[in-house]
């Protein structure tokens, strides 16, 4: 198995908007029969990556290393085709996303004012923190996705 071991120092974009899903599922409820036509379900309060990064490299105890050099161990890791392999690098099946220019992607701001006057759900999130990336990981490792 060709395991990584690593995090990457930042993401495609230096803040995350990720929504716990159980907020996400209510936030579409709260959308629905909205008469917008396009609302954004991400994160109207980002926080840096390295709330992830950083707090995931601590308690898994890898390193953060540059996009660049996480990039060249993801491919590396790709190359070997079996399964297990594959069970234990999830990001291999993004492969290709991450391989885009993604320094583009830092331009572009979702706009959420529409999503939360929508959906009180969005409007009453807190800002992630080192706390929820504890319980993502500790639930990571539960079900057998982390070691």
């Amino acid at each position: 198995v060709t395991d990584i071991a690593v995090l990457p120092d930042c993401w495609c974009f230096q803040d995350i908007s990720f929504v716990p899903v159980d907020f996400a599922a209510s936030s579409l409820l709260d959308m629905l029969g909205s008469d917008e036509p396009v609302l954004h379900l991400v994160h109207p309060y980002t926080v840096p990556w390295d709330v992830y990064s950083d707090t995931a490299s601590q308690l898994l105890k890898v390193p953060v290393i540059s996009y660049e050099k996480w990039l060249s161990k993801l491919q590396t890791a790709s190359q070997a085709t079996d399964r297990e392999t594959a069970k234990h690098n999830p990001a291999i099946k993004l492969l290709e996303f991450y391989e885009h220019d993604l320094g583009e992607a830092e331009s572009v701001v979702i706009a959420t004012d529409k999503a939360v006057r929508v959906s009180p759900t969005l409007k009453g999130l807190r800002k992630l923190t080192r706390e929820d990336v504890e319980l993502w990981v500790a639930y990571w490792k539960k079900v057998g996705l982390l070691q």
